[in-house]
């Protein structure tokens, strides 16, 4: 249900932007700022499988009971609609590495990420369908301590395609993001997986396309961690921001 709110609020963003090609060929459209915050909280929220889901399962993988569940060394795991494709590496601290997780021996983890997934919605005047396409690399160290800390990068190909009563509705988003994850501290007794310190910077940017019309957009983007579900992101090296919740999509402000 809280997906669904995320998509209502990407589906209603666009109800707006219905124009005909006439006009969109004399006067590009210019997305809002509404519309750039809700197109951010989609790349940043888990339930939008946005880096958030990531960084949700990153937290899992330097505990020992993860391996009881799943396999060692290459696995998949499915958190409600979104598919995960994890690739690990383990390393001591002197920096061997060992073929296996060890909790005893194991500090430091590369983890190579993909996320994938479809999923639909229903609107009032369109139907969203999500193509998730997150690939990513990340390097987890301190692991043999009570706080991990997470550094990585990634990027975002997924497609948003939103289908109306008619072709001025119909929209597609193909997002071409990048992202970093900047020494984000995850207390190894975390419940939530919500880091309490670092960063997470990038630019949600890609190309939309409407009546045959396509526009690209970019939007530099900032978030920083205190161990709160909700938080304050900063567009545009600070210009404004809103107040999201990363968990839900939800944004306020």
């Amino acid at each position: 249900m809280k997906f669904m709110m995320v998509l209502l609020s990407l589906n209603l963003l666009l109800v707006g932007l219905s124009r005909c090609k006439e006009d969109l060929l004399e006067n590009p459209v210019s997305l809002t700022d509404s519309q750039e915050n809700e197109l951010v909280a989609a790349e940043l929220s888990q339930n939008s499988g946005g880096a958030m889901a990531e960084v949700s399962v990153l937290a899992q993988v330097t505990r020992e009971d993860f391996y009881s569940k799943n396999a060692a060394i290459d696995t998949s795991i499915a958190v409600r609609w979104v598919q995960l494709s994890l690739g690990m590496s383990f390393f001591r601290a002197n920096g061997n590495e060992i073929p296996i997780f060890v909790p005893e021996f194991t500090d430091s983890m590369v983890v190579r990420a993909h996320l994938s997934g479809d999923t639909s919605f229903v609107g009032s005047n369109t139907t969203t369908t999500v193509n998730l396409n997150r690939r990513s690399q990340s390097f987890i160290s301190d692991i043999l301590t009570a706080v991990h800390v997470l550094n990585g990068a990634g990027s975002d190909s997924s497609t948003y395609t939103l289908t109306g009563n008619d072709d001025a509705q119909n929209y597609t988003f193909r997002r071409r993001s990048t992202y970093s994850l900047n020494a984000l501290t995850l207390p190894e007794t975390s419940v939530n997986h919500i880091p309490t310190g670092g960063s997470i910077s990038g630019v949600a940017g890609g190309t939309f396309e409407t009546l045959g019309i396509s526009q690209s957009y970019s939007i530099p983007y900032e978030v920083f961690f205190d161990g709160s579900t909700t938080v304050t992101v900063e567009i545009n090296g600070g210009a404004r921001s809103f107040t999201l919740n990363l968990l839900t999509g939800a944004i306020s402000g």
